[in-house]
């Protein structure tokens, strides 16, 4: 039988001792008891290894202390552990809580505390059963405030110089994981992760709090990673973070809430402004409880993003801002990329809500992607104020309301104003009103950049397939607006754009195709007056079932310079369509590219060109109902355009045809009835300047195969 002789034994074991922690192995072997912790701390600093238990009536260390933690210490928690001034920590620490419902957080320090560079720190199972409620801004903040708050830790202030920082299965009235003083939360690097905490009221995982008097720092991000993940406050602020106190500013690293929840800002809720100089900010699954808004972050002074990337996914709101809520403050985008992906809301804002304040957007790139909500603007809701772009993208798309106003945009009362840059609404839809963006009080204003409406829809009703300006107008300046494959819903007008109020290009594109509305104004509906001094205002193959085909105008359509043109725009009848509506008679069919009611065609100049345009009533390219067309300059020209009723070219009822200057050319038209050019009814016409009018190739299968209007001035 082989055996080992003594020495060579114990040099073996001796062997196997060096390999492994002495405490950790012999604990393993039941050779050794957990040490009573001590509250000594000489000449400011305390190496623990193995081992150590705080008794119940907790241990206070008084004075500075940096304790060091050797590989595999830990501390056990049968009372707090409390820090009179700044307290470091550095190596390694496992510090728990025995779960039972104390006073306070189990570690607590009324300096700053600071995990040092290459540590590994974790503070888990410790439960604050103290009932306290946030004092709000403007209230004092006790000192004996610190401790009541924070499930594990409670600190004047926070500095992660690096290393690693674990909170986890924390609970507490306020703060679940971690409390915050007036000296913030500062991270230069490392990781902190604040997993699985809890708070009955506000700030599931930390609360920042300061003092009555004294600004406080509120929390910033340098570099490193900061965690949030499945914590709750579960009748109020912050389910991830609350910054009740200070700013919250990143200058570096990245920031990540993931199913998070709260009543107001499910992952964090910001009292003061959000900066974003740099870094990564994303939140996942998070969501504001009940009614309560911001179902990723709610801030209420605003946010300014200057450069990195913001993010928010797969996160939902009780009431409005289903990624961010933004309550008396503005949302102003200098640079980075800031991302909005399958948001939902109950009552506005699917993916962004701001209440009063601004949209401004100077450079970078924003996109909300198939968000969604209840009630108004699926994309973005703003209640009062603007959406302001001098620079940079924002992009739409995919988004929508099953209630009215804005598929991708709305805004209650607030104008839209490019002065370049791009806006890109695109597949969006509302069942009623603006399938992809409302503008309920106020003005679309274009002073240049672009603006590309593609793919909107109303499925039920009202106006505006893509865009409705409920009470304002739009003035163009400068820049290009792009209307494509638009579509008003049952008893809607306006395919693309209604306007309720007046419509002004001094320069610029508005281009409309493929656009179509039941009702009148397949492209384009003013309840106002047209003014055109310059630019184009371009239509193609725009439909609609009544009138103007193209455009409907309820006042004066005026130009002074510029094109206006109409290609292969058309206005027919549907009977079954009719009779669903209820309608005594068939209604007016007329105006296949243009319609104008009680109002006038003005013409100073520019030019005006109608081709190919069809319609199954009266005017196949352009109809005027109790108004005149009126020539002064420039030039008109109407070809190969059909009525299946009266005036192929252009249709007058209740007005005259008067020309002093410019140029009038219809060319191979044609009326089913009369008029093949042109039919004047209840009207004069009357040339009396230096002008031109030309007919040239006109036919109509009854009277008048180029004019009826002769036979009226007999």
């Amino acid at each position: 039988m082989f055996m080992i002789s003594w020495p060579a034994w114990a040099r073996c074991l001796s062997v196997i001792l060096a390999l492994f922690p002495r405490a950790s192995h012999m604990e393993r072997l039941g050779m050794v008891q957990p040490a009573i912790l001590d509250a000594r701390c000489d000449q400011g600093q305390r190496q623990l290894s193995g081992h150590y238990v705080v008794p119940e009536v907790g241990r206070t260390f008084a004075g500075d202390c940096h304790i060091l933690g050797l590989p595999g210490t830990r501390i056990e928690l049968n009372g707090p552990l409390t820090f009179e001034n700044d307290v470091k920590l550095s190596g390694n620490l496992t510090i728990t809580g025995n779960g039972e419902r104390w006073e306070q957080a189990c570690f607590g320090t009324y300096g700053v505390l600071t995990v040092a560079n290459h540590s590994t720190i974790s503070v888990t199972n410790c439960v604050n059963r103290r009932a306290i409620t946030i004092p709000g801004r403007g209230h004092e903040v006790q000192k004996g405030f610190k401790f009541t708050s924070g499930g594990c830790i409670s600190a004047e202030g926070v500095l992660v110089e690096g290393g690693t920082l674990s909170v986890r299965r924390c609970r507490g009235n306020v703060g679940g994981g971690i409390n915050v003083g007036v000296a913030g939360f500062l991270q230069r690097g490392g990781e902190v992760h604040i997993e699985d905490c809890y708070a009955e009221e506000q700030g599931g995982g930390m609360t920042i709090a300061g003092n009555y008097g004294e600004a406080g720092v509120g929390l910033h991000m340098d570099g490193g990673t900061l965690l949030f993940r499945n914590c709750t406050a579960d009748s109020d602020y912050g389910g991830g973070l609350l910054v009740l106190d200070g700013p919250m500013i990143q200058r570096g690293g990245n920031i990540r809430f993931e199913d998070c929840a709260a009543y107001y800002g499910g992952g964090a809720y910001v009292e003061l402004n959000v900066i974003q100089e740099d870094g990564v900010m994303e939140f996942q699954r998070c969501k504001s409880l009940r009614w309560g808004d911001g179902g990723g972050m709610y801030v209420r002074e605003g946010l300014k993003q200057v450069d990195g990337e913001i993010r928010f996914r797969n996160c939902t709101a009780g009431r409005a801002g289903g990624g961010i809520y933004v309550s008396k403050g503005s949302l102003q985008q200098l640079g980075g990329d800031f991302h909005v992906l399958s948001a939902f809301s109950h009552n506005r804002g699917g993916g962004i809500a701001i209440s009063t304040g601004h949209l401004i957007q100077t450079g970078g790139y924003l996109e909300v992607y198939k968000c969604w909500t209840e009630k108004g603007g699926g994309g973005i809701a703003i209640t009062d104020g603007s959406l302001r772009q001098s620079d940079g993208t924002i992009l739409v798309q995919g988004s929508g309301t099953s209630g009215r106003n804005g598929g991708c945009i709305y805004l209650l009362s607030g104008d839209v104003e490019q002065t370049h840059g791009t806006l890109v609404l695109r597949s969006c839809e509302a069942e009623v009103n603006g399938g992809l963006m409302t503008i309920g009080i106020g003005n679309l204003n274009q002073l240049g950049g672009k603006m590309v409406f593609e793919r909107g829809k109303t499925p039920g009703a009202g106006d505006g397939g893509c865009v409705n300006l409920a009470q304002g107008g739009l003035v163009q300046t400068g820049g290009s607006i792009l209307f494509s494959e638009c579509h008003a819903g049952s008893w809607g007008s306006a395919g693309a754009l209604a306007v309720n109020g007046n419509l002004r290009q001094t320069d610029g594109q508005l281009l409309f195709y493929d656009c179509t509305a039941p009702l009148s104004g397949g492209a384009l509906c003013v309840m106002g007056a047209v003014v055109q001094e310059g630019g184009l205002m371009e239509f193609q193959k725009c439909y609609s079932e009544e009138t103007g085909g193209g455009m409907y105008v309820l006042g004066d359509l005026t130009q002074l310079g510029g094109v206006i043109e109409f290609l292969q725009c058309a206005t027919g009848s549907n009977i079954t369509l009719y009779a669903g509506r209820g309608y005594a008679e068939q209604p007016l069919v007329a105006g296949g590219a243009l319609h104008v009611v009680r109002g006038n065609l003005i013409q100073k100049a520019g030019s005006i060109s109608v081709d190919s345009c069809t319609t199954e009533g009266s005017g196949g390219g352009m109809f005027i109902l109790n108004g005149d067309f009126q020539q002064t300059g420039g030039s008109t020209h109407l070809q190969n355009c059909t009525a299946e009723e009266l005036a192929g070219g252009i249709g007058v009822q209740n007005g005259s045809l008067v020309q002093e200057d410019g140029m009038l050319w219809i060319s191979d038209c044609h009326a089913g009835q009369a008029g093949g050019a042109c039919s004047i009814q209840e009207g004069d016409v009357k040339q009396n300047g230096t002008g031109e009018i030309f007919f040239d190739g006109c036919s109509s299968e009854g009277v008048g195969g180029a004019t009826t209007w002769a036979e009226l001035l007999k």
